[in-house]
């Protein structure tokens, strides 16, 4: 290789190495093996999916699609159906909504097209951990204002600390705190950010009010949107994004893959937002038993157990958390290890399960803490 070309490639090849990358969880496959556990009766926890809406309604799907689809064909029509449904469900106009693969390659996207040379990125701690690394992949500087310790903003400090800054993520709900944070401080800082603000609204469904419809007042907002949480399409990989028309339209045509998502995936998304109203229900079902799940945690000797507008629950274990989490995992049961939130010493974050898994976790947590 040319030397010049060489020592460049290396210098690049140590600048990307030396990247926060994303966190995934260890293979749930390669943790049952070391346990020796049956992966069929595992309480698996862990990721915020939707456990309430039918496996085998969303295999019906699969299957019908399956022989309708000439997988040997490009997407047409599919993309701009599903966005212009997407756009009837949010009662907005279709010119407001682009569909992509999955929110990450949304937020990608974003970074890549907003953040043109020197820039600045502002965000909360804790929060989603791929804002920092696709900021910081564009070579933008990535700042964060911890939350207040009941989890709120600390408004006026991100606001002090925004003047340079071209982008700023807000996810509400937050992950891992997993609260909805309040509509008044949102709009004030749309109003006064001097960028884009990008409202990440993966879990809206499960929290008290969205956002989508501020697009129409706010040109500088941007809203995410995933099949991911409500709708049960974590392994299909389909987001949107919601905006006016004047961000949608360059993004759309200039920006976006040609292709971005598969034909199969697109008209799932279709098929189960046709079923919104076994969402709504499953979403409904949900709330009911976050809300006797965390009742039932407060029973339990456990260091703190807090709100949720999520389909999760943030919970404080302490300094025994690795210890607790190993004998969780003996019993099959996975949930996702945080560590430290804020001042809050070993933290897990609970997906809601069906009562019927709740139940078996509650009853091993009985056994481990108190």
């Amino acid at each position: 290789m040319n030397p010049i070309a060489e020592a460049w490639l290396v210098k690049t090849l140590d600048k990307i190495n030396s990247l926060q990358s994303y966190n995934k969880t260890e293979s749930i496959k390669r943790i049952s093996k070391k346990y020796n556990l049956n992966l069929k009766k595992c309480i698996i926890l862990d990721s915020n999916e939707n456990m309430f809406l039918s496996k085998n309604l969303l295999s019906f799907f699969a299957q019908k699609l399956s022989k309708e689809i000439d997988f040997r064909l490009y997407p047409e029509e599919e993309l701009s159906t599903l966005e212009s449904s997407i756009a009837k469900y949010l009662k907005l106009s279709s010119q407001c909504v682009m569909v992509g693969c999955g929110g990450d390659q949304l937020i990608d996207l974003i970074t890549k097209t907003f953040l043109i040379g020197k820039s600045n990125v502002i965000s909360i701690l804790p929060t989603f951990s791929f804002y920092r690394i696709s900021s910081e992949i564009v070579n933008a500087k990535y700042l964060q204002v911890p939350l207040n310790l009941d989890f709120t903003l600390n408004l006026n400090k991100i606001l002090k600390m925004s003047k340079n800054s071209r982008i700023c993520f807000i996810a509400s709900p937050n992950n891992p705190t997993a609260n909805q944070f309040k509509k008044e401080q949102i709009e004030l800082l749309i109003e006064s950010f001097p960028g884009m603000v990008i409202l990440d609204e993966a879990y809206v469904e499960y929290g008290n009010y969205n956002a989508s419809k501020w697009v129409n007042k706010y040109e500088n907002l941007i809203v995410l949107r995933t099949f991911s949480k409500a709708f049960g399409l974590a392994g299909l990989r389909v987001g949107y994004i919601v905006a006016n028309p004047k961000i949608i339209k360059p993004l759309s045509r200039k920006v976006q893959f040609p292709f971005p998502v598969s034909t199969f995936s697109l008209k799932m998304a279709l098929e189960i937002l046709k079923k919104k109203d076994l969402v709504q229900s499953s979403v409904k079902t949900l709330k009911i038993e976050r809300k006797w799940l965390i009742e039932e945690l407060n029973k339990l000797n456990l260091k703190k157990v807090f709100h949720s507008d999520s389909n999760f629950i943030l919970i404080q274990i302490g300094k025994n958390l690795e210890k607790v989490q190993s004998r969780l995992l003996q019993r099959g049961i996975f949930l996702r290890h945080i560590g430290n939130v804020l001042n809050y010493e070993g933290c897990l974050r609970y997906t809601v399960g069906t009562h019927e898994m709740n139940e078996y976790v509650l009853d091993t947590l009985r056994n481990i803490v108190n």
